[in-house]
């Protein structure tokens, strides 16, 4: 469940509104600590058969709809200290700046997402493997957002 839909912008006419508001991301947001190159980044430009199996593990299918139809770049994070169960999230535009950051792949290569007249946008499958290899190539900590099921923001270890 989500409070508000993606690109959704609502009113909050009161002090109690604004208060269940804050109260339900406070519940229901997670941050989660982990160093960079534990994440893996990969990215889905269509449905493709084999893509399938991706999707049936993203929990919000509006989500990884709206995640192909944007960005198409997905983020896996270890769901246990061992590292051989990963949660695939869908990431929010929001979100691309500081993974872009944290992956050292700022470049405009991976920040063309769709056709310009001077430059050719890259597939998703294609920027996911350049943002994947800079994350591995990364030992930064990491602070991952975690909101409505979706990846809203990912700061250094000095962000509070």
């Amino acid at each position: 469940m989500c409070y508000l839909g993606e690109e959704e912008i609502r009113t909050l006419r009161t002090r109690e509104e604004l208060q269940n508001a804050l109260d339900y991301y406070r519940k229901t947001d997670e941050w989660i600590e982990l160093k960079a190159d534990e994440m893996r980044a990969f990215g889905v430009s269509d449905y493709p058969l084999l893509n399938m199996d991706r999707r049936i593990e993203i929990e919000d299918e509006e989500a990884f709809d709206d995640c192909v139809s944007n960005s198409g770049i997905f983020l896996s994070l270890p769901l246990d200290f061992s590292r051989t169960k990963y949660r695939t999230l869908a990431t929010r535009y929001t979100s691309l700046e500081s993974l872009y950051n944290r992956s050292g792949t700022n470049c405009r290569i991976v920040r063309t997402l769709c056709d310009r007249r001077n430059m050719k946008a890259m597939p998703a499958e294609e920027r996911g493997e350049i943002i994947n290899k800079g994350l591995l190539t990364s030992r930064e900590s990491v602070k991952v957002l975690v909101s409505d099921g979706r990846v809203s923001f990912i700061g250094s270890e000095k962000y509070v």
